[in-house]
């Protein structure tokens, strides 16, 4: 590889560009990707693909050809997450690392993991490995967000998503003639709003939309790992036994509010409870106010196209607690994101 590079803030910016390539299939790990430099030369790189396999810094130190190995002991590894230094799917990356003899190591952030957080860092000084910490720590925590909030506050990141008309909302009226859901959204934007699926370890909806949408909640027209399939039922009733069975015999994920339990208390509990990163929340318009009610919601992004359907399901109402993040245009369809405050 005869990539060149300036400074660290460069060559950590390439780490995260490049871990940004896995694509969803490293969920539940983070996404990582790692260097290996010698004067001003990458002579190795990788990421972290997907769960189970090499991490990034295995991958980097593997992709070194053959000619460039006598320069390992003399170059500098990039990492935009801290080394690991325990056995889990694999062996402790802290341990190669010292075993090929690098000298210096740069990471971009501690990583909050109980099991590795300072361990990995701790575990290369001892071994007279010079290590740096903090470079781009800001855009290396912003790039494992999810990994982030599920680790320190041990609650899933939560994103909201729907699409609306122009006159705000997300479905027409419908009738005995017209019993399919209307489609808001050009079909321009279904590639972007699939690889949002795919970014995500699940997606979420309510029994409402279940029954009047049947929605696959895949990623067909994008590429990736489809997420787990998580169906909202907010109220218990004897006639969603059926639906119940019909939805787990297709691998849905069943989260309801038993006898006498909150609503809200129902929801924080199965949040708490499971062990994903993030949740990527599809509707319906109850469902998505739920969330903005709790304020149990981390971003939130919405497709305007311009039709007006006049009446129909009124768009949720997206709360004023929002940081404004960005927008832009695919075809007939304004894309918004928000952050909350």
């Amino acid at each position: 590889m005869y990539i060149c590079l300036m400074d660290d803030h460069i060559a950590m910016n390439r780490c995260i560009s490049i871990a940004k390539n896995s694509g969803g299939w490293n969920n539940p790990n983070p996404k990582v990707g790692s260097i290996v430099v010698h004067n001003n030369r990458i002579i190795g790189e990788g990421f972290h693909y997907k769960y189970g396999s090499d991490h990034a810094e295995v991958m980097a130190l593997k992709s070194i050809r053959k000619e460039d190995e006598n320069y390992i002991k003399d170059s500098i590894l990039y990492v935009n997450l801290e080394p690991c230094s325990h056995f889990g799917k694999t062996p402790p990356c802290a341990d190669l690392i010292i075993k090929k003899g690098i000298k210096k190591v740069i990471i971009g952030s501690i990583d909050p993991n109980p099991k590795i957080s300072g361990a990995g860092i701790r575990k290369l000084k001892l071994a007279g490995v010079k290590v740096s910490v903090g470079i781009n720590e800001i855009e290396c925590q912003e790039l494992n967000k999810r990994f982030f909030k599920s680790i320190i506050h041990g609650l899933p990141y939560i994103v909201l998503k729907w699409a609306e008309s122009t006159d705000k909302f997300i479905d027409g009226k419908r009738n005995s003639k017209n019993v399919k859901p209307y489609k808001i959204s050009s079909s321009s934007a279904q590639p972007i709003v699939h690889s949002w699926r795919s970014q995500e370890e699940a997606i979420l909806v309510g029994i409402k939309t279940f029954i009047k949408d049947k929605p696959q909640l895949n990623v067909r027209y994008s590429s990736g790992p489809n997420p787990k399939k998580i169906l909202w039922i907010p109220n218990h009733r004897e006639a969603d036994k059926k639906i119940i069975e019909m939805a787990s015999k297709d691998n849905w994920i069943i989260w309801e509010t038993s006898f006498g339990e909150s609503i809200q208390k129902s929801l924080k509990k199965h949040l708490n409870n499971c062990l994903f990163r993030s949740i990527l929340i599809e509707g319906g318009a109850d469902t998505i106010n739920l969330f903005f009610e709790l304020s149990i919601w981390d971003e939130c992004r919405i497709i305007r196209n311009k039709i007006t359907l006049n009446n129909g399901v009124e768009a949720p109402f997206l709360p004023k607690n929002n940081i404004f993040r960005e927008s832009y245009c695919i075809d007939n369809d304004e894309v918004f994101k928000y952050l909350r405050k």
